[in-house]
């Protein structure tokens, strides 16, 4: 079973498409990167696996599960995990925990 397992996620801003129909698989112990230019969906894409954006179609699986929400839950075995930018106080120099 795929670690992770995006399937057509599309997410839109007022008409400009940020995401268009993006598949990818990630296997247990498997590194991948994600590169390209500013501005070419890259955040926009973490955000919407995460569950911070919703996505206006398609599906992000983690573990099998079809739930946005359990990349940031079930990932605190300390190696897997998103840290989203935002979230980083520089006045105390430490990420803060989004708690829901």
């Amino acid at each position: 079973m795929a670690l992770l397992e995006v399937r057509g996620l599309v997410k839109r801003f007022l008409g400009v498409t940020a995401v268009d129909r993006v598949d990818l698989v990630v296997e247990p112990g498997e590194l991948v990167s994600l590169i390209g230019p500013n501005g070419s969906g890259k955040t926009t894409l973490f955000n919407c696996i995460t569950g911070y954006l919703a996505a206006d179609d398609g599906r992000a699986l983690f573990r099998g599960r079809d739930d946005v929400f359990a990349v940031r839950w079930e990932a605190r075995d300390g190696r897997t995990g998103y840290a989203p930018a935002n979230r980083y106080d520089a006045a105390r120099g430490a990420w803060r925990a989004r708690v829901e």
